[in-house]
């Protein structure tokens, strides 16, 4: 029996159809994977936003130590304070400094915790009731209470002092979930070395969420657009005002490749040589 003419050719542009919707499906699922924004954009957006709190300093790729254990992100903000010495009568001292840590994935924050997915849903569990405990002492104990301000959310309490014995279980059990998130990572690390008052971590929207996070460091959602959306603020760390100068220091000496990289200066090893300026680019106009 003869087979149709082109019989087999339909044959061969079926499979071949199949094959198609199928890699175009793998490659769906592999973009669907990856995160909506680049770690470069990611950074970019948080500069934006510090420039919103009209951040006197920052650069990226910043030294907490000496050598090691880079932050992403470090910004100051300076005051002015009579020179009790000689010369200008006013001099600039660090106000408060921010370190901020910038994320893709979930993975890219716990690279050392294989069960990360476990214990998080087990540490948001002890957080909310450590938050209801918390509200039945600001009930039972209002002596603790160490400020009085217009806005409830901003008042400081002194629950470590409290008497409620489930404050201090429920408190110690998340210290311990946390260790086991945490211990060992650069965000123990950077936390250890005290240079930053505010600790942040910056990561696409419904990344990380606020009950995941490491005690004082506080959340930033980034949009696809750029945008940012402050999820849990970070808690003051009131670091050491000689801490707070030796990052300021090394915010100044990162910044200084971006300098000579504006000025087309190149140094090696044994020499320092002279490129041509690369071109400041201008924001294109949108019409209104």
């Amino acid at each position: 029996m003869k087979k149709a003419p082109g019989s087999r050719g339909k044959a061969v542009d079926s499979l071949g159809l199949k094959v198609i919707l199928w890699a175009m499906d793998q490659l769906s699922l592999e973009f669907n994977d990856r995160p909506a924004i680049s770690i470069k954009d990611l950074r970019r957006a948080v500069m934006a936003w510090l420039l919103d709190q009209n951040v006197n300093a920052m650069a990226d790729q910043i030294p907490t130590r000496i050598f090691k254990y880079k932050a992403d992100i470090a910004a100051c903000w300076t005051k002015t304070r009579k020179n009790p010495g000689r010369g200008i009568s006013k001099i600039l001292v660090p106000d408060r400094t921010a370190i901020i840590e910038c994320r893709r994935t979930r993975e890219e924050c716990w690279p050392d915790c294989s069960n990360s997915r476990e214990l998080s849903p087990t540490l948001l569990k002890l957080k909310q009731q450590r938050d209801a405990v918390q509200k039945k002492i600001r009930t039972d104990e209002p002596q603790l209470k160490l400020t009085d301000t217009l806005f409830e959310e901003y008042t400081d309490w002194e629950y470590e002092k409290s008497e409620n014995q489930l404050y201090h279980t429920v408190t110690k059990e998340i210290e311990k979930y946390e260790m086991a998130l945490y211990k060992g990572t650069r965000f123990e690390m950077i936390q250890k070395a005290d240079l930053a008052d505010f600790c942040w971590l910056a990561v696409p929207e419904n990344t990380v969420y606020p009950h995941e996070l490491a005690q004082n460091w506080g959340l930033l959602w980034v949009k696809a657009d750029m945008s940012i959306t402050v999820k849990i603020e970070a808690d003051d760390n009131k670091c050491p005002e000689l801490n707070k100068f030796h990052l300021i220091q090394n915010i100044a000496q990162s910044s200084m490749k971006d300098v000579l990289f504006s000025k087309g200066i190149y140094q090696t090893d044994d020499d320092v040589h002279f490129l041509p300026p690369p071109r400041r680019r201008r924001p294109k106009r949108t019409d209104s």
